[in-house]
């Protein structure tokens, strides 16, 4: 597995967990200077805190840059399998979609090395894993939670999780929840998605009381067919071992 695949995860996760601990003051200034370039400036804000290169928002500048992961020690050929995509609606409906991604089988482990340079100023090992540990808890009571479990789901336990792969969905990949009360959050992502999937009713996510509307499943096939289990795609638990 690349290991810049679980670095775009940590950097969803940690700009969370800023955007969450900022005060009503900072969320307000971090709303006008969203209307330029939402995502890119807010990261620009919280995260370029380096002073390496002249533009602020060049990438060295970056205290994720003082971060590196490894790709993943190897995988054994059985840890992979192909598991259809299924879109899951608030009351539990399944949409099965004829579209197949690789995936790795539940339960796999898969071990990364994380180096952290003395750059990266508060983004130690401790701050880091309290991030990943904040972030189960909101995204399960923020997102996950206001969807019912479709029938013979697995009910997923988010302490110490993130969201992890492209067919993981919005909450992922996107820091639009974070820092904004709920409210104001469901009518901007409402919007938002309205706009970029017009054919998919995004109009109605706010009396839904959820956007975007559908969670991310699939169901695994045990080899041999001995069983199946559906469960939400890209939740993977974390844990940290430092080493000297």
């Amino acid at each position: 597995m690349p290991g810049s695949s679980l670095k775009g995860a940590l950097r969803t996760v940690i700009l969370t967990k800023m955007l969450r601990d900022a005060g009503r003051e900072e969320f307000l200034d971090n709303e006008r200077i969203a209307k330029k370039n939402p995502a890119a400036q807010i990261e620009i804000k919280h995260l370029h805190t380096l002073d390496r290169a002249g533009e602020k928002a060049n990438a060295l500048n970056s205290v994720m840059s003082a971060l590196s992961i490894s790709d993943s020690a190897p995988l054994a050929q059985p840890s992979l399998t192909l598991c259809r995509k299924i879109d899951v609606s608030k009351g539990g409906y399944e949409g099965r979609l004829n579209i197949a991604r690789e995936c790795l089988c539940p339960g796999t482990e898969a071990e990364f090395i994380l180096t952290l340079k003395p750059e990266s100023g508060k983004i130690d090992a401790g701050y880091i894993k309290k991030a990943v540990e904040e972030f189960g808890g909101y995204y399960s009571r923020t997102y996950a939670d206001k969807f019912s479990l479709p029938q013979g789901a697995v009910k997923e336990d988010f302490s110490n999780c993130i969201l992890l792969g492209g067919g993981c969905g919005y909450f992922g990949k996107n820091i639009l929840y974070p820092g904004r009360d709920y409210e104001s959050a469901l009518r901007l992502a409402a919007a938002l998605m309205a706009k970029k999937y017009a054919k998919h009713k995004h109009e109605g996510d706010v009396e839904t009381g959820v956007s975007p509307h559908t969670l991310k499943y699939t169901e695994y096939i045990e080899p041999n067919g001995r069983g199946s289990v559906k469960c939400q795609m890209g939740i993977c638990r974390v844990d940290i071992e430092e080493r000297a």
